[in-house]
């Protein structure tokens, strides 16, 4: 799982890999009808934050579609 970003004028790719089970776990609560307060509180935070020495990246929400290829 990557995702590229070009943000003025520079490439940027984050190797999402590593935090599929994170990410899927927040997809799944997304796609709930009925949440328990503590899952409400989940989704309000940030899906995920990745921090390094150059950058921060905040993903705040997404959409996660499983294929079947």
């Amino acid at each position: 799982m990557t995702v590229k970003l070009k943000i003025d004028g520079q490439n940027y790719e984050f190797n999402l890999s590593n935090y599929a089970d994170q990410l899927k776990e927040k997809a799944d609560l997304q796609g709930k009808s009925s949440l328990s307060d503590e899952e409400k509180n989940t989704l309000q935070e940030p899906a995920l934050i990745v921090e390094e020495e150059n950058y921060k990246l905040v993903i705040t929400s997404f959409y996660l579609e499983e294929s079947n290829e």
